[in-house]
């Protein structure tokens, strides 16, 4: 019963580290968006593209967080089913 327990407490923690990892890449989005939002107006030449890179970059890796955190939230659902 031990194991059991253990289990639910890791899924809950991945469950609430996903949420966590989701609210950052909406973030990041935002930051995108609003990095960009001069844009049609505004000079390519002026577009932040560096920040916009960086930006995306960090999203990139927090997808990859959040995509290795659902396959374990999977797994977890299964070994309790």
């Amino acid at each position: 019963m031990g194991d059991i327990a253990v289990l639910r407490e890791k899924l809950q923690a991945r469950k609430f580290r996903r949420m966590e990892v989701a609210a950052a890449i909406d973030g990041k989005v935002r930051d995108i968006r609003r990095a960009l939002a001069g844009y049609p107006l505004d000079r390519i030449v002026d577009l932040p593209l560096e920040i916009v890179t960086r930006l995306a970059a960090e999203a990139r890796d927090l997808q990859k967080e959040y995509r290795r955190l659902n396959e374990e939230i999977t797994e977890a659902e299964e070994e309790l089913a």
